[in-house]
C-alpha cells in the first residue's frame, strides 16, 4: 500500500479521529485539574512532549497508560471511559 493511500483508509482515518478525541478528553482533564503538561509528564514518568503528543492523538496509548493517567486525574477508569463516551458522542 503507498503512503499516499494510508491516509485515504477508513479505518486509518477512524483511529485518527478516535486518538485525536481521546487526547484532547486527556487534555481537558488534565486542565480541568490545573495540571500543566509538564507537571503531568512529572506525574506520570515521561516528558512533557510525550504528554504533548498524546493529547493531540499523536501516540496511541497502552491501557496501562490510560489507567495511570486516571490514578493521576484522580478519577476511576469507569469515570474517564463515561465522560469520553459522552463527548465523543456529540
Amino acid at each position: 500500500m503507498a503512503t499516499a493511500n494510508v491516509f485515504q483508509d477508513p479505518e486509518n482515518r477512524k483511529k485518527t479521529k478516535f486518538l485525536k478525541e481521546l487526547g484532547g478528553h486527556i487534555k481537558a482533564l488534565r486542565m480541568a485539574n490545573e495540571l500543566t503538561a509538564a507537571e503531568m509528564g512529572r506525574r506520570l514518568g515521561m516528558e512533557r512532549s510525550h504528554v504533548s503528543r498524546l493529547e493531540s492523538g499523536g501516540t496511541n496509548p497502552s491501557a496501562f497508560l490510560i489507567y495511570k493517567i486516571c490514578v493521576v486525574l484522580k478519577i476511576s477508569l469507569a469515570e474517564f471511559w463515561d465522560r469520553f463516551k459522552k463527548i465523543s458522542s456529540e
